[in-house]
C-alpha cells in the first residue's frame, strides 16, 4: 500500500501584453492552481516529508503557470481585438462538442447495460446520438469571431491608466478578479502573484509588486 498527499496552491496574476494588432499594451487578470502530489510506501512514508513534497511540486506547478507563456483570455480594450491564441477556432469547438457527447453516450449505454442489457444500451446511446449530431453541427457558432469586435464586452483587458488607477487604490489581485465577475472560490485562500509584464516599455509599479517578487516570497515561505 501507499501514502499520498495532495496539495494545491491557488492564484490570481495580473498579465501584460503587447496588442499584436494595435502594439498597445494592456493588462488582464489570470487565476489558474498548481497541484503536487506525493506519494510512498506507507512502511517508509512520514506524513511531513510527504506534505512538503507535495507543497514543493505544487509550487513548481505555480512558477511554471506564472511563466511567460501564452495564457488566460481578454480583449484589448484599445481596438477590442481578442489576442490569436486566446480564440476558441471552430475546429475547437466541434471537437470539444465531439468529446462531450462521445463521453455522454458512453456513461447512458453504460448505466442503462446495468440496468437492462447492452442492446438495450445501444439503441439508448443511438438515440441521442441524433440530437447530439445536431448540436456538434452547431458547435462553429460557439467560437469568437476573428478582428476586432466592439461590441463584445465579455474578458475585457485594462488600459494602463486603469490598471495603475487601480493599483494605487487596492493592490489586491483577488479584490480585482471578484469586482470582474471571476468565479474565486471563497473556502480557499488565493494568493497574490503579482503583474507579469510582458510589455516593451514596463510599467512603474512598486518591485515587490511583480510577479518575480511575490514567486520569491512565496519560494522562502515553503
Amino acid at each position: 500500500m501507499k501514502r499520498q498527499a495532495t496539495y494545491r496552491l491557488h492564484f490570481v496574476q495580473a498579465r501584460r501584453i503587447s496588442c499584436v494588432l494595435c502594439k498597445e499594451n494592456y493588462t488582464y487578470l489570470l487565476r489558474n492552481t498548481g497541484s503536487g502530489m506525493a506519494e510512498a510506501n506507507v512502511v517508509f512514508s512520514d506524513d511531513a516529508e510527504l506534505q512538503r513534497e507535495a507543497k514543493l511540486k505544487a509550487l513548481a506547478e505555480v512558477e511554471r503557470a506564472c511563466g511567460p507563456q501564452p495564457m488566460g483570455r481578454a480583449r484589448c480594450p484599445h481596438c477590442h481585438l481578442l489576442q490569436p491564441w486566446m480564440h476558441v477556432t471552430p475546429m475547437f469547438a466541434v471537437g470539444v462538442a465531439c468529446v462531450v457527447l462521445a463521453i455522454v453516450c458512453l456513461l447512458v449505454a453504460f448505466v442503462v447495460a446495468q440496468i437492462w442489457n447492452w442492446p438495450t444500451a445501444g439503441g439508448v446511446a443511438g438515440a441521442l446520438a441524433l440530437p447530439g449530431l445536431i448540436l456538434v453541427a452547431l458547435a462553429p457558432r460557439m467560437a469568437d469571431k476573428p478582428g476586432p469586435q466592439p461590441e463584445d464586452t465579455e474578458d475585457p483587458g485594462y488600459t494602463d491608466a486603469r490598471f495603475m488607477g487601480m493599483l494605487e487604490e487596492n493592490p489586491s489581485l483577488r479584490n480585482w478578479a471578484l469586482a470582474q465577475g471571476l468565479d474565486l472560490d471563497p473556502k480557499v485562500q488565493w494568493l497574490n502573484m503579482g503583474l507579469l509584464d510582458l510589455g516593451e516599455a514596463k510599467l512603474p509599479i512598486p518591485k515587490g509588486l511583480s510577479s518575480e517578487a511575490c514567486l520569491a516570497a512565496l519560494n522562502r515561505v515553503f
